[in-house]
């Protein structure tokens, strides 16, 4: 990170030092690389010659996309993964458990993530509705539409079930699994989907707390990109549950 340059500990590490001297040369987001080739723009459509610049790396680019340039605001992503940043012009300490990275501006990217978000949900909602999701389809709309209307019409106290969103592990601990606490005999699907739209949030909640601690301060709001930004009720339930504005951008 220091010296913004490949760590050959790390190839030893895994084994792999053979490919130390074969990686591509690092480039910044903005640096041109080179033109289509006749053979790329064959395989893949592409015009010959379009120019190709190196790109953002996704985390990087949702923060950027959002106006997250100091540690004013922060960058939450409501995807597969559950990614909160901060720029900083510091980097984390190792003990903090949180991850750094180069951002674009010249400034560091401070990050608390795991894979409990919506990747979780997508899987209970086909796990849990799919008959809801036939009788949606059948009806023009989608199961997404349907679910909206219901997170409008009930809130925090609707039922007590609370799920664990750790289907994909943990990288608290690699063997946690997801589970529902709470459930009896008169618990409805609709109240466990509701419970895993919270499990999600109080995920979030969890790694934005630990960057609030490094950061020093809390946020003056954090700005939500990511498949999550769909929900208008699950944005306001993020600002319920942390207490902190949530802001979304125009843009898709």
């Amino acid at each position: 990170m220091r010296d913004q340059k490949y760590s050959k500990k790390l190839f030893d590490f895994f084994g792999i030092p053979e490919i130390f001297d074969k990686m591509p040369l690092l480039k910044r987001f903005s640096d041109y690389c080179r033109d289509v080739t006749a053979e790329a723009a064959e395989r893949t459509g592409l015009k010959e010659g379009t120019p190709v610049y190196a790109g953002m790396f996704d985390i990087d680019a949702c923060s950027l996309a959002t106006g997250v340039l100091n540690d004013d605001y922060f960058s939450s992503i409501v995807g597969t993964w559950n990614i909160n940043v901060f720029p900083s012009q510091t980097r984390a300490k190792k003990e903090s458990g949180l991850m750094n990275s180069i951002y674009p501006t010249g400034l560091n990217l401070v990050e608390a993530s795991s894979a409990t978000s919506a990747g979780n949900l997508d899987i209970m909602i086909k796990t849990l509705m799919s008959e809801k999701i036939k009788n949606a389809k059948t009806h023009g709309r989608s199961i997404y539409d349907v679910l909206e209307e219901f997170l409008d019409h009930t809130d925090a106290s609707f039922f007590k079930a609370i799920f664990f969103p750790f289907l994909y592990g943990s990288n608290v601990n690699p063997d946690a699994e997801g589970s529902f606490i709470g459930i009896q005999s008169n618990t409805t699907k609709s109240a466990m989907i509701r419970s895993v739209y919270e499990g999600i949030i109080f995920a979030h909640r969890y790694h934005i707390e630990k960057l609030i601690k490094v950061a020093g301060h809390r946020p003056k709001a954090i700005r939500i990109s990511g498949g999550g930004t769909n929900s208008h009720a699950w944005v306001q339930m993020f600002a319920d549950t942390l207490g902190i504005p949530i802001e979304t951008v125009e843009g898709s």
